[in-house]
């Protein structure tokens, strides 16, 4: 997913310089992309598709065929549509990836190493083209990021998903003792309000962060300020799950909540 949803931020600056795109065209592309994972989140929320491994993994294939997909036109429109599209293979694998790993890891620790998966593949995203944009064009790049997608794919097939029996296992207990209650509506509330404005905050400044950066260090040496946002994010989810495992979810969101306003004070 790090790949499939993030190589498109690194790549932006050469794609705009190359096919001469304006800002309004790229930020189409983008939004499209936005869209995607908005509509696949939610039919997996609604339950018109189901979770299962088989979902999981064509969504891993697609996802990967897309990138390759990318360095097949120069069309604007084709690529707003690609980019939806890889938007939904994104929805698709977090989501179900989330459910696998709460139904088969049992430590929180071990949850927050699988989800720093994404902070790799922004790494390794802007790696590639920090040291590849320079002596390779756009299109071939995007060629790359489907052979590195391919390798990451074959980790991804089997693991953490566990199986079918255990999931159904889980499924079910999970089902006989689950409770709705004003008050957990009343903080789901909360929780999906302050979700929407930590994304509207960070969704905006890391789709062009490689942008801003280009004109001080260049179209290439800007992809690495992404490289260091991924590094950033590798560890984190794995930190978070463990203070969570320790203080238990609340006081843990709590506690970077309020880390989170004293930095913007």
């Amino acid at each position: 997913m790090g790949i499939g949803r993030f190589f498109y931020t690194p790549l932006l600056p050469l794609m705009m310089a190359a096919l001469n795109w304006s800002s309004s065209i790229s930020s189409w592309i983008a939004v499209s992309n936005y869209l995607g994972y908005l509509l696949g989140s939610l039919t997996l929320s609604k339950n018109w598709l189901s979770k299962t491994r088989t979902l999981y993994r064509s969504s891993l294939i697609f996802s990967t065929l897309l990138l390759a997909a990318m360095a097949l036109t120069d069309s604007p429109g084709m690529h707003v549509l690609l980019r939806f599209l890889a938007g939904i293979a994104s929805a698709f694998i977090f989501v179900c990836i989330t459910q696998f790993v709460t139904q088969n890891v049992q430590s929180s620790s071990l949850v927050g190493f699988v989800y720093g998966g994404v902070g790799l593949g922004i790494t390794v995203s802007g790696l590639t083209v920090w040291s590849l944009g320079q002596t390779l064009a756009w299109t071939h790049l995007w060629g790359i990021a489907t052979l590195i997608s391919a390798l990451f794919s074959i980790i991804a097939w089997t693991w953490p998903i566990g199986s079918e029996e255990k999931t159904k296992d889980r499924k079910v207990l999970a089902s006989s003792t689950e409770r709705s209650t004003p008050e957990l509506h009343q903080a789901f509330r909360l929780l999906n309000a302050g979700y929407f404005f930590q994304g509207f905050g960070y969704i905006i400044i890391g789709t062009y962060l490689v942008v801003l950066a280009d004109p001080v260090f260049g179209s290439s040496a800007a992809a690495i300020t992404w490289a260091v946002a991924g590094v950033a994010a590798i560890p984190s989810p794995y930190f978070w799950s463990a203070l969570a495992e320790r203080f238990g979810r609340r006081r843990a969101l709590l506690g970077r909540v309020s880390n989170g306003l004293c930095v913007g004070t």
